[in-house]
């Protein structure tokens, strides 16, 4: 991006192995719902396969953009996360199942 111009929207890149029926996952659908899609482009990279929940249906319904990356190596997930260029990048794995820390 051109970082000397404002963004037209802020691109939020989430990266989680809980985009299901887990806790994580009960709670970001209901963020992403709410998020001004004026303002912000939401792109989610799952590092989990598809459980088919409503929950992950939700989730993928409420952002522009979504990609499955489980079994991915570290170097590619990163590349594709570099590609769409967020503003912003949120790894909300941390030490769970599905992390990739290290």
């Amino acid at each position: 991006p051109q970082w000397n111009l404002p963004p037209d929207r802020i691109v939020l890149a989430v990266l989680s192995a809980d985009f299901n029926f887990r806790p994580v996952g009960q709670v970001v659908q209901s963020m992403f719902s709410l998020i001004d899609k004026d303002r912000f482009e939401v792109i989610c990279f799952s590092a989990e396969a598809n459980d088919g929940s409503q929950v992950l249906v939700n989730i993928h319904n409420s952002v522009e953009e979504f990609h499955w990356v489980k079994g991915l190596d570290v170097r590619t997930i990163a590349e594709m996360i570099n590609s769409v260029q967020p503003h912003i990048f949120l790894d909300l794995n941390g030490y769970t199942d599905g992390g990739h820390t290290g």
